[in-house]
């Protein structure tokens, strides 16, 4: 069993995470939208719709939780 390393800020380290599952969710949209969307598309328009919008929302909420932690480290929650 691996042990846990402390953490001297444990809000930095979840903003850290939730700044690359951002950074993740834009790869991969910007990915689909060059690769990807039309094949499926082509194949299946709503799952294409679908499957953009997933992305998009992914990345439009680790913003969201990235403000808002931020904003709670800050004190102005």
């Amino acid at each position: 069993m691996s042990q846990l390393i402390p953490f001297r800020d444990p809000l930095k380290n979840v903003i850290s995470d939730i700044e690359a599952g951002n950074l993740y969710a834009r790869q991969l949209l910007s990915l689909w939208d060059e690769h990807l969307h039309e094949k499926l598309r082509a194949a299946n328009p709503q799952a294409a719709a679908r499957f953009r919008t997933l992305i998009f929302e992914t990345a439009a909420a680790t913003d969201r939780a990235g403000m808002r932690l931020k904003n709670i480290q800050g004190g102005k929650a």
